[in-house]
């Protein structure tokens, strides 16, 4: 009887406790913390008035931390801060404008893409409907624009996909980050932050080619 008994003390002793991940770091504090930019407008930045940070990013971030239930607390960053950031665990997410490219990769998990944008054209309205079509700018560039005639273009032709930042290895907190974009998609809670930031009424307007759940 000694013998089992003592091996299963010795197997629980060598296992030690079960390790917390960062998802059950942020449960437990009650806060997620999050880089964004204070500079980089709309995606994140300084509002005159409040001083506080905000943005699409910002928005974006703000609908992932009420999906996990807890706090958003933010932290100003620069584009050569972030991964170091994450690797400091200075923070838990990065989101500030945060290209996906395969040399990142190598350093952060990214999220599902929120955002896309690539080299779009500007053109009278309803000529560029394809990509074929561009040669019809030839017959535009000699004329004056006039904004409630041009638009721009509702494809690109380079592709370009902005996800959120997290650090290698959290796949619990990775799967509830992208739960959270896609009911923010489902929802249609995902559009109406991109209306407000980059809608027709907005200083960004651009089209919305993409929603969050797309193939890339």
């Amino acid at each position: 009887m000694k013998c089992p008994l003592l091996l299963a003390l010795i197997l629980t002793i060598i296992a030690g406790p079960a390790l917390a991940d960062k998802l059950d770091d942020i449960k437990k504090a009650g806060v997620l913390r999050v880089a964004a930019f204070d500079s980089n407008p709309p995606f994140g930045f300084v509002n005159e008035t409040s001083r506080q940070l905000v943005g699409f990013d910002v928005e974006i971030a703000q609908a992932i931390a009420k999906k996990l239930g807890v706090k958003l607390e933010l932290l100003a960053t620069n584009p050569a801060n972030r991964i170091p950031l994450l690797a400091a665990n200075k923070v838990d997410l990065v989101a500030a404008n945060f290209t996906v490219t395969e040399e990142r990769r190598k350093q952060v998990e990214f999220s599902t893409p929120y955002f896309a944008t690539g080299q779009k054209f500007i053109a009278r309205k309803g000529v560029l409907k394809a990509p074929a079509d561009i040669a019809k700018l030839l017959a535009l560039l000699a004329n004056a624009p006039d904004k409630t005639k041009y638009e721009i273009s509702p494809f690109a032709l380079t592709r370009e996909y902005q996800a959120i930042g997290i650090a290698r290895g959290e796949e619990r907190l990775s799967k509830e980050v992208n739960d959270a974009l896609l009911e923010l998609e489902k929802s249609g809670q995902a559009k109406k932050i991109y209306d407000h930031w980059f809608g027709p009424k907005s200083r960004a307007a651009l089209p919305r080619d993409f929603k969050i759940g797309d193939k890339v």
